[in-house]
Parts: structure tokens; sequence; C-alpha cells
């Protein structure tokens, strides 16, 4: 069972597919068969602006972990999902490329914390990126989740020539020298990965205050309460638009009806839980597309109105990409 303590306690090959089909002993066939999972990756534009997201697995959650569920109205909204299993969130990252830039969106999680995670650089190679090629890293928050990808086993930073760009209040939390003294001892992993990704960054982050546009076509929109310095990143291009909004949504089975629905680890709730009303209903009524952290790969899609609720339909995927 999923709690916080081992929240933070197969590799995916690029192997191409043969285009002939096997023949058995028998002069029989069969079809083809991937010996191994294909790369998670999934390309689309916006405008100009080119965006791949990148899976690097996913976590499964359960009901309890989100406390204001009245437990029969959790199981009978889980039950009305034909998934096999609702509660899956994947785990999504995302390179952006602009304006002669290469910028990651988050960064993935620690596989040797979350087994079923650790995909990240594998499939940001069979992107075709070599690491130091990557400009900048904006991070949604600073979650195990999210920058398993910024460092090795060593410490040592991942991305050696990129700058490190979050909110200002979510690096004075996670940074505070007090936090990890004073820190639940179910909460000091969380603390203590956070602080171990930005360390090999100290000399190259740049901390932003309120809504500020930090590489051309890419504003940082602060989207508090899952996290103190929770953010999203608005893309814009040609007059299109695209959100990437970070842990908006963990579970989209449960909280694209019931925005309230929070989960325990949002450091704050109640204000998570309207951060999230706020930008489901501007994706709603502004028909803006949404690339979601916790959304089914790869994550790309639109939110609507349903009476009082909300509903997600995913975007189809662009082949001209």
């Amino acid at each position: 069972m999923l709690n916080r303590r081992n929240l933070l306690m197969s590799a995916v090959g690029g192997i191409a597919l043969p285009l002939a089909v096997n023949t058995n002993a028998q002069g029989q066939t069969s079809k083809p068969r991937a010996p191994a999972p294909v790369p998670g990756l999934a390309r689309f534009k916006v405008g100009d602006v080119a965006v791949t997201a990148i899976s690097d697995g996913y976590i499964d959650l359960a009901l309890k972990l989100f406390p204001k569920t009245p437990e029969a109205e959790g199981q009978a909204q889980l039950a009305r999902s034909p998934q096999a299993k609702p509660l899956r969130g994947h785990v999504n990252a995302f390179l952006i490329e602009t304006d002669g830039k290469r910028v990651l969106i988050d960064s993935g999680g620690v596989k040797a914390a979350i087994p079923s995670l650790g995909r990240f650089h594998e499939n940001l190679a069979a992107a075709g990126i070599a690491p130091g090629t990557v400009d900048a890293v904006i991070l949604t928050h600073l979650h195990v989740d999210h920058i398993g990808g910024l460092f090795d086993a060593h410490g040592v930073a991942a991305f050696p020539n990129a700058e490190l760009i979050l909110a200002e209040p979510e690096y004075a939390f996670w940074t505070n020298p007090g936090l990890l003294a004073r820190a639940p001892a179910d909460f000091r992993p969380f603390v203590q990965a956070a602080q171990s990704a930005v360390a090999p960054y100290s000399n190259r982050v740049t901390r932003i205050s309120g809504e500020r546009e930090v590489i051309k076509g890419l504003t940082l929109t602060p989207a508090y309460g899952h996290t103190p310095g929770h953010s999203a990143v608005r893309i814009a291009s040609s007059g299109q638009q695209l959100l990437v909004w970070g842990d908006i949504i963990h579970a989209p089975t449960l909280q694209f009806a019931r925005p309230d629905w929070t989960i325990v680890f949002d450091t704050d709730g109640d204000a998570a839980a309207r951060t999230r009303a706020r930008y489901l209903d501007m994706a709603a009524a502004d028909k803006i597309a949404v690339m979601g952290a916790h959304l089914p790969f790869p994550g790309h899609g639109y939110v609507s109105k349903a009476g009082s609720a909300y509903a997600y339909e995913a975007a189809f995927f662009d082949y001209d990409a």
C-alpha cells in the first residue's frame, strides 16, 4: 500500500518491430510481438513550439490517500470507470523546444524509491536528446516524482548546462535549513530528496516570484496548494495555448468529477482544491489544451464542464507534429 514512506523508497528499450511475420515449425504465421515496451514518447506542436511528452512510468494510488472522499461515494466513482486500475497515476515529464532552446518541465521520479518509475532518462535518450543539450529545467514543484531525473546516484547534476527554474516559495520551503530537523520522520525523505535535487544546481537556480515569462513563450504561473510554490507553465505561440499544469489532477477518475477531493500529499488541501477548480474552470471556459504530470500518458487533452463537475477528453494524436 502506498504511503509517504514507501513512496520514497524495466528498462525501456527502443526495439524495432520486424516487418515480416514470424513462421512456426508447422508453417503457421503469427503476429510479430515486441519483446519489451517501446519508448514512451509523444510529440505535439503548439504553434511553433514543439512539445514531447516523456513517460517515466506510473504510481498506483489507493482511495484512502484521498481523505475527503467518502468511502462509498469514492468506490461508486471508481466503479463507473471501465479501467482495470482506475487509480493508476501516470508520471509524465515534458520536453519543450522553442526559440532555439531545449527546456524540460519536470524530470520524472526516483526508481530506487518507486520501482515503477525511472524510465525518464532512457526515454529522453530515445528521443535523441543528450543531457548536455538541455538549456533549462522548469520544475512545477519539488516532490520526488518530479525531480528524480535531476541528479545521479552520486549526487551529480544530470543536466550539466541547465538552469533550474522554479517558484521562489517552492525553493524557500524545501531548502529551509530547519525543515529537515523539524519534519516528521515519514516526511524527511521527501525533504532530503528535494534538497539533493537542487544542490547540484545551486549556482544556477532562478527563483520566480508571481507570474513571469521565463523563456520566450513559456510563462510560469502560480498554482499554489499542492505545495507552497506549486506552479503551472503556460505555453503560447502563434495564437495557440497549452497549459502544463503539474499536479492539478492526481486521479482523473475521481478529481474531474469532484475537484474538492484532495490527496494527502497536498501541503494545503483547501488551497489545492480551490486552485484545481480555478484551473479546471479556466481550461474548460477558454478551451485551453492541458498537459498533466499524472494524466494518462501522454497527458494531453481538454477539459469540459459537465454540470457542476468537469470531464476530461484526451487530445487526438497529431501525426504531423
